[in-house]
């Protein structure tokens, strides 16, 4: 059974409760706020006397005073409000203050927590009994104020002295008690108002004098101190008054030039100024700038951003805005450029400064000095940032014509005039034309196709080629004896930029002569002259180096080199430099010549010059007079390699004389073929013999069946000549398979070598891999690879060494450096597949100088032999050019006779003979990998539209099998590349059958007109088959 207290009893402890946890708070409160007050009046107390007090003890001294409030507030009051007090603990507390109520409020509610056992009617008897005892207390009796009133003393003393204190002294009190409650505060001590700082907080610019003007007011008991705090570090100064006028002291301080903010107080004795600030601002500088360019639209180029550094320099029509950062506060700003205004800046105030902006459009003629002034926030005008401007031109194409090499000609009206030229622009080619004059008078231009970059995607070297029938503008301009042309190049510059802008070429003359000797022999005759004469120059300054090197090398004996030795030597080294120079140009000229595929042997005579030039160079540098003479020795060596090669060419190119009439020969004969075909495509037939065959048409159609007789004859012979054709080509073939195996047959076994024999020879492989070896270096610094000139340079060194300890007989040690030059070259050879084939030969002559060193002669003679079998990759790569610029120049003749019967696919055939002269410069250079894909290039422009033409699907057989040839060396499968070379190699000439066959189509053509005219003349019943006849041979 349960009893539940009665309300009143609770009720009226509950009550006494709160009375008592009021009286707690208000004892608690007026406690710690007495804390709070004399701890108040401590630190003041202790400012005061102890002035002036340092920040530190401040400090100490203001969150001493924290805790020790925090503590107070713990202890009188959260720990009071914090302890528990029960109803029973509170009943009993109130029964000892009344014994008469003898328990029974405690007891009610002790029992009625625990009726078991009692009885109801007496717990609620004493339950009763207990409600009549609480409703006699009275809780403000029972916890009377008295106690309170006691802690009201301690806090009403401390706020009288306070108020006392401000009372009596205000201005020291005020500060002591800001500087009690704040000890990072700037104000002053109690004796501050004696200082009278007229300064103040000051904002100067970098640079700026600064003053500083304080009075003091009192005894100067001690001097006056300034202290100055920088950068964290304090600096005290002692300043003597300027002034003083009883107890007023003035004073002033001067700083010349001010680089960085400061804070600034004054101390006299006990007495410590406010604290002020001088604040320097820093002058305007531009940080962090960076310019963004966007180019015109028709250059097509992407935007590009780079650092300002002194100055803007773009393209005229760019627009160019130029970004940076402030750390200085800038109200606005402006770019002046020559005495005028070129926009305002934007200013936008960010967290890490004042972010600038100004974009300008550059005009042409835009050339000068820019300067961007800027009001600072302090109210100057400054200078922020002063740059160039420069706008510049897109300068014209500059037009160079290649070949013809001369300006001046006597040629046939009836010539075809091929240019070669070359353009620099660096954007783009919108229009090319050919400029005439005839007899001296302007006529009408000839449009002409673009050329094509040849330098890459954003190159600025275009080459292209324009076909000129002088007879077609002899035709168009009777009485024609001189005709001048140039070449005229339009950029694609816009007329807002003063556009387009036009390059032009020289002039060349044609002085009209119908006895005059052919174009082709001419420019062939002037190319021959260039290269001899060109050759016999470097020969003269290579051999006028090589006296003076012999004069330097008699004066290296002492152990310094001497003035005159050094100045000789650099003479040797400046005739090297122009020889190579002449070459160097030499090489570039005979891309477009026809003995282009003689320029590895001008570019190996230049590595070899160069090897001297090094080796003059690095003489005079050496520690000893024999390093000295070795590299001398070295250069002769060289330059004596060099002028051989040189003689060489030069005979090489005598020996061409005949093979180059050949070509003259060739390069007419084809020109007067198309000149023949175009004229009988233009020719008009006869108005009279029109008229006649038209009255004459039914009756000829009637006996036309008759009378086949000219037609059967003219087919007859065409087929008789094309086959004496196939059969002479058959006997030919079968002839040569004969001679082939007589002489597979007759072939002797080869002979046994001796040792020393087997030395020299393996001396000379030896030799020859180390030429192969300067070439590689050449192609390696023409191309820009590094590393692997790097290991070339190491292997010719060490090839070097084993041609000459091999001739020394030292066949172990040349073995030895044999395998070094082929691990060097490993380490580059996938690079290169002449280079990986140079490798495999290096390890061939080690294994054979071994076995010669170990007496096998036999073992040595047969790795001799492999060597000497071995395919040279370069070789092939040479052939193979030869036979690309072969297909090039058929894809050049196919175009012209293309373009002669307007037909679409002149553009395609233009682009491969483009292609076909890429591949064919790229295998000139060794570059297989390079002029495989021109030449696969090559294939798919000969495949478009090739179904019409014979010879164009020749020609695309024919290029196909070259870029598996180009493709194969490439891999490496020096073999399979030999293999294909020899089917290109071994595919009739189509000019040679087609010569052939023209010349007997023009006998056919000839005879059946003659038959033509007798019939028309007899009325004979065959005339409507010799039209028809003729007709045939006009389509053969």
């Amino acid at each position: 059974m349960q009893t539940s207290i009665p309300p009143e009893i609770t009720n009226g402890l509950s009550s006494l409760r709160r009375r008592i946890r009021w009286i707690q708070l208000i004892r608690g409160l007026l406690k710690t706020a007495s804390v709070v007050l004399i701890g108040l009046l401590a630190i003041v107390a202790l400012d005061f006397f102890l002035a002036p007090l340092p920040s530190w003890a401040r400090t100490t001294l203001f969150f001493g005073w924290i805790i020790a409030s925090g503590l107070a507030a713990i202890i009188f009051i959260a720990k009071s409000l914090l302890t528990k007090i029960s109803l029973v603990k509170l009943a009993r507390w109130l029964e000892e203050r009344h014994p008469e109520v003898q328990e029974r409020i405690s007891t009610a509610l002790e029992l009625s927590d625990h009726p078991e056992g009692i009885s109801p009617e007496l717990l609620l008897e004493l339950s009763n009994e207990a409600v009549a005892d609480i409703g006699t207390v009275d809780p403000n009796e029972e916890v009377a104020g008295s106690r309170v009133r006691r802690s009201i003393w301690a806090v009403t003393t401390c706020l009288v002295a306070i108020i006392s204190l401000v009372a009596i002294w205000p201005r020291e009190m005020s500060r002591l008690l800001t500087r009690a409650v704040s000890p990072f505060t700037e104000l002053g001590n109690a004796g501050a108002f004696r200082f009278d700082m007229s300064s103040g907080n000051l904002e100067v610019l970098e640079g700026d004098k600064v003053q500083i003007d304080l009075t003091f007011t009192g005894d100067l008991e001690k001097p006056l101190q300034l202290v100055i705090e920088k950068n964290g570090n304090f600096i005290s100064e002692t300043l003597e008054p300027s002034a003083s006028d009883g107890n007023s002291h003035r004073y002033s301080y001067h700083l010349h030039s001010a680089e960085t903010g400061f804070k600034y107080s004054a101390l006299v004795a006990g007495n410590k100024s406010d604290r002020f600030e001088v604040k320097v601002y820093r002058l305007p500088r531009i940080l962090e700038p960076t310019v963004n360019f966007r180019y015109p639209p028709y250059t097509e180029w992407p935007d590009r951003e780079v650092s300002l550094g002194t100055g803007i320099q773009a393209l005229a029509g760019t627009e160019v805005t130029l970004k940076g950062r402030f750390d200085t506060p800038i109200e606005r700003g402006e770019v002046l450029f020559d005495s005028g205004s070129l926009g305002e800046i934007n200013l936008e105030p960010t967290a890490r400064g004042t972010m600038v902006t100004w974009s300008q459009i550059l005009q042409p003629g835009f050339e000068g000095a820019a300067l961007m002034k800027v009001e600072h926030r302090l109210g100057r005008e400054l200078d922020a940032a002063q740059f160039q401007l420069l706008a510049e031109e897109d300068p014209a194409p500059e037009v160079e014509i290649l070949t013809p090499i001369q300006r001046v000609f006597q040629v046939k009206p009836t010539e075809q005039v091929i240019l070669v030229y070359s353009a620099v622009e660096q954007i783009g080619i919108a229009k090319v034309e050919i400029e005439l004059e005839v007899n001296g008078k302007p006529v009408k231009s000839l449009a002409e196709l673009l050329p094509e970059r040849i330098d890459g995607a954003n190159g600025k070297l275009w080459e292209g080629e324009a076909m000129i029938l002088l007879s077609n503008i002899v035709a168009k301009h009777k009485g024609a004896k001189q005709v001048k042309m140039r070449l005229a190049v339009s950029d694609n510059r816009p007329e807002w930029l003063s556009g387009p802008g036009i390059g032009y070429s020289e002039w060349l003359e044609f002085k009209l002569d119908i006895n005059a000797e052919s174009l082709v022999r001419q420019e062939l005759r002037n190319q021959e002259s260039d290269i001899k004469k060109t050759v016999g120059d470097a020969i003269k300054k290579v051999q006028e180096a090589r006296n003076k090197m012999h004069d330097a090398k008699s004066q290296l004996d002492k152990e310094q080199v001497s003035e005159r030795a050094e100045e000789v030597l650099a003479q040797a080294r400046e005739k090297l430099e122009d020889a190579k120079e002449d070459l160097g140009e030499l090489s570039e000229r005979m891309k477009q010549s026809v003995q282009e595929h003689r320029r590895d042997d001008v570019e190996q005579a230049v590595a070899k010059l160069d090897e001297a030039k090094r080796s003059v160079e690095n003489a005079p540098l050496q520690d000893t007079p024999e390093a000295r003479k070795s590299e001398v020795d070295n250069a002769l060596r060289e330059s004596e390699e060099a002028i051989n090669d040189l003689r060489e060419l030069r005979q090489d190119i005598q020996k061409d004389q005949p093979k180059t009439n050949d070509l003259a020969k060739l390069q007419e004969m084809a020109q007067k073929q198309e000149e023949l075909a175009r004229e009988a495509a233009e020719q008009a037939p006869d108005q009279d013999w029109e008229n006649e065959q038209r009255q004459m048409q039914e009756q000829i159609r009637q006996e036309v069946a008759q009378s086949p007789e000219a037609k059967a004859a003219a087919m007859k012979a065409q087929a008789d000549q094309v086959m004496e054709l196939s059969n002479e080509a058959e006997e030919l073939k079968k002839a040569q398979e004969g001679l082939s195996k007589l002489s597979e047959e007759a072939e002797p076994a080869p002979q046994k070598m001796n040792a020393d024999q087997l030395k020299n020879a393996l001396a000379q492989e030896q030799q020859n891999a180390l030429t192969e070896a300067r070439q590689e270096l050449a192609e390696a610094r023409r191309d820009n690879e590094d590393d692997r000139a790097g290991d070339l340079d190491k292997a010719i060194k060490e090839a070097q060494e084993a041609t000459n300890k091999a001739r020394q007989s030292e066949l172990e040690k040349a073995a030895e450096l044999a395998k070094k030059v082929a691990d060097v070259l490993a380490e580059s050879s996938e690079q290169s597949p002449s280079q990986e084939a140079l490798k495999e030969k290096q390890e061939k002559l080690s294994d054979a100088f071994d076995s010669l060193a170990q007496g096998d002669a036999e073992k040595a003679q047969d790795a001799l032999k492999d060597i000497q079998e071995m395919f040279n990759p370069r070789e092939i790569a040479k052939a193979l050019a030869e036979e690309q610029l072969k297909a090039a120049n058929e894809a050049r003749q196919e175009m012209s006779e293309a373009k002669r019967d307007n037909e679409g696919r002149a553009d395609d055939l233009a682009k491969a003979a483009k292609e076909a002269t890429e591949a064919a410069e790229e295998a000139q250079k060794n570059n297989p990998a390079q002029a495989a894909q021109a030449a696969q290039k090559a294939v798919e422009e000969l495949a478009k539209n090739a179904e019409g033409s014979l010879t164009q699907e020749g020609l695309q057989n024919k290029q196909e099998k070259l870029a598996e040839a180009l493709e194969a060396l490439a891999e490496g499968n020096t073999a399979e590349a030999q293999v294909a070379l020899e089917e290109v190699q071994n595919i009739a000439d189509p000019d040679d059958v087609a010569n052939a066959l023209t010349k007997a189509q023009q006998d056919i053509f000839e005879g059946a007109r003659e038959e033509l005219s007798d019939a028309q003349k007899g009325q004979e019943a065959r005339a409507e088959s010799l039209p028809k006849a003729v007709e045939h041979a006009e389509e053969a």
